[in-house]
């Protein structure tokens, strides 16, 4: 069940990735077509960005992120938002476990 908070910081972070998106493939100076290379490639680097230091993620969190790996490229494309809903919610959740 989503919040109307919930609900609209996901349409905002979707609205985010569709304007990058747009942007990687039509004013990068090396435009990006989207397919499992760069979404592998995606996928590593927002998972990097999210948890740099190796702190917050668990084996078990990456396990389950692992899945999108090849899959980021079909949800930027609009097939679902399981990965980009999963890594919020996993990284949320480590920030609340060590603030506590």
């Amino acid at each position: 069940m989503t919040t109307a908070g919930g609900y609209a910081q996901q349409q905002t972070l979707q609205q985010k990735a569709a304007v990058l998106k747009r942007f990687m493939e039509k004013r990068h100076y090396q435009p990006i077509n989207w397919n499992d290379t760069t979404s592998a490639l995606f996928y590593s680097h927002w998972v990097h960005e999210l948890d740099e230091e190796k702190l917050f993620f668990t084996k078990k969190d990456i396990d389950q992120l692992s899945v999108f790996k090849a899959k980021v490229d079909d949800e930027l494309n609009g097939n679902g938002w399981q990965f980009f809903q999963l890594s919020s919610k996993l990284y949320r959740a480590a920030l609340l476990k060590t603030d506590s």
